[in-house]
Order: structure tokens, then C-alpha cells, then sequence
């Protein structure tokens, strides 16, 4: 197993906070095959009801930037780069002050530059960002998991880990993906 694979289960185990064995990943050749596993680990149904984790995410998000950053409602648009609806005095305190707002944790994935975001620099990264590593969050505690929801955090965590952006469900992680 390379560090690509060890990091993208990783985040599946956090995202949906499970703990999978070797024995649950050791036959894992595609997202449709990790879909699968988590599908019968988490016991998900295939009803899709309220709203996809990306919308619920981003509607978060951007409650937090106008709650706890002071960001003008129609400036938090998915293609708007989050140094530029964040001045660059107090930028790190106003983010922080945003997370908590959406109720999401304060965490140091966001890496910040001098005066740049590094990564995510959009608000649909940030969203994608979010869906991949706490969808927990967006959920109630008692509602369960879908087979779209886990599908939606598998590929998120994807375009995460390996950057790939365009790849279908029944594309190989060694050889279609390029993961290590």
C-alpha cells in the first residue's frame, strides 16, 4: 500500500469515523468498490432524502463568512476566491471566527502564505474540502448515512487525496487514477 492509498483511507475513516481494516480495503480497486464497503459498514440506505452534502456545506460555510467573518451575503459565491472576501489584517482570526459560525472545527488543513490562502482558494474548494473530511458535521446525529452521501465524501476525498478530477465510479485507483 502506498502513502496515497494510506491517506485516502484515512480520510474515509475520519469522514465517516470508522475504523476499516485491511481485511475491508485489501480487495478495494475502485470508488465503486469503496462505496460498497462503507455502504454495508454504515449500514446506508438508498433513500435520498434533504439536501446534498454540498449545498448543506456551503450553505454553512457561507452562513459563517456573513455570521463570523462580516462578508457580504452575494460575495460568497462558490468560484470566489477566500483571499479576496478575507483582508489580509486579521485574516486568520476572521477565518477561524467563520468556522465556528458554520459550527465546522477551526482545523490546520487550510495552510495560509504570507498573505495568500494556499489551499483551498475558492469557496466550491472549500466546500469540497469540508464534504471530504467532516461530513459528519453536516448531518444530523441520528440520521443515517445514504449511498449517495458516501458516494459524494468517496469522491470528494478523491479529487482530495489524488487531485483527479474527472474519473467514474468503476475507474482504477493504480491504473486510472495514478495512486501509488
Amino acid at each position: 500500500m502506498g502513502l496515497d492509498s494510506v491517506e485516502l483511507i484515512m480520510l474515509w475513516e475520519q469522514a465517516f469515523a470508522v475504523h476499516l481494516d485491511q481485511s475491508d480495503v485489501a480487495n478495494v480497486r475502485t470508488p465503486h468498490d469503496a462505496i460498497d464497503i462503507l455502504v454495508l459498514r454504515l449500514d446506508a440506505s438508498d433513500h435520498h432524502a434533504g439536501a446534498c452534502l454540498s449545498t448543506l456545506a456551503f450553505n454553512r460555510l457561507r452562513k459563517g463568512l456573513v455570521q463570523g467573518a462580516c462578508v457580504a451575503r452575494a460575495r460568497v459565491r462558490p468560484g470566489a476566491r477566500l483571499r479576496d472576501l478575507l483582508p489580509p489584517a486579521g485574516r486568520r482570526s476572521r477565518w477561524k471566527a467563520a468556522l465556528r459560525s458554520a459550527g465546522l472545527p477551526a482545523t490546520g488543513s487550510l495552510t495560509w502564505g504570507t498573505d495568500l490562502l494556499i489551499r483551498p482558494t475558492t469557496i466550491a474548494e472549500a466546500v469540497q474540502w469540508i464534504v471530504a473530511s467532516m461530513p459528519k458535521m453536516l448531518k444530523d446525529p441520528d440520521e443515517t448515512w445514504t449511498r449517495c452521501e458516501i458516494r459524494t465524501v468517496i469522491r470528494a476525498a478523491i479529487l482530495e487525496v489524488l487531485g483527479v478530477t474527472k474519473f467514474s465510479d468503476d475507474s482504477d485507483f493504480v491504473r486510472d487514477l495514478g495512486m501509488d
